[in-house]
């Protein structure tokens, strides 16, 4: 399942049943404002479709979001468990001299490391999860561009050979299609 989400507002602009947008006919379609990130748009039908403001690069704003929520886990996970230990070493050392050899294991300290390779492991997760994402350029080879609209929109480094465009094509300020490899169609349906 896709979803298209707005780069600053999280609305979801589209939901597809499809492993990628590669092919998919989008004509039409209204995504201005579209978070696309290393997006695959290989061979996709865009004609006519509103693409003004969409950005095709690094998703930065979810990574953050992302990594705030587990910064706040690990403050929440820290707190508890050195609250806890510190209960038991209360526990152990009030009620249990048979124990008293647990109370350097149950040291704040060492579950504060432990939490915190925890939380550093999921962050890891996180930044594989996106890192194709923020690294990888669009794919639009192949692509049917004709009547899209993209002024306004963040092309860097996305991949254009034998993508079709028209007269009716709107592209962003200083972009220029034949330097990157789209082909011009003048038919239009």
């Amino acid at each position: 399942m896709i979803r298209v989400k707005h780069k600053n507002t999280g609305k979801v602009l589209l939901r597809l049943r499809a492993r990628s947008l590669a092919g998919v006919n989008l004509s039409r379609m209204a995504l201005r404002g579209a978070a696309l990130p290393g997006a695959d748009l290989r061979g996709a039908n865009l004609r006519g479709a509103d693409l003004r403001q969409a950005t095709w690069i690094s998703p930065g704003r979810q990574l953050g979001i992302d990594i705030a929520w587990t910064a706040l886990a690990w403050l929440v996970l820290a707190v508890i468990f050195t609250w806890v230990i510190a209960v038991l070493q209360w526990a152990v050392w009030e009620y249990c001299p048979p124990l008293h050899w647990m109370v350097p294991l149950l040291h704040p300290i060492a579950w504060f490391f432990s939490v915190t390779f925890g939380c550093l492991a999921r962050i890891v997760m996180i930044l594989d999860r996106w890192r194709c994402a923020m690294w990888a350029a669009p794919d639009l080879r192949s692509a049917n561009l004709q009547g899209a609209d993209l002024r306004g929109a963040l092309l860097t480094g996305a991949k254009w050979e034998g993508a079709r465009y028209d007269e009716a094509t709107r592209w962003p300020g200083g972009f220029d299609p034949t330097r990157h490899g789209v082909v011009t169609e003048l038919t239009t349906e």
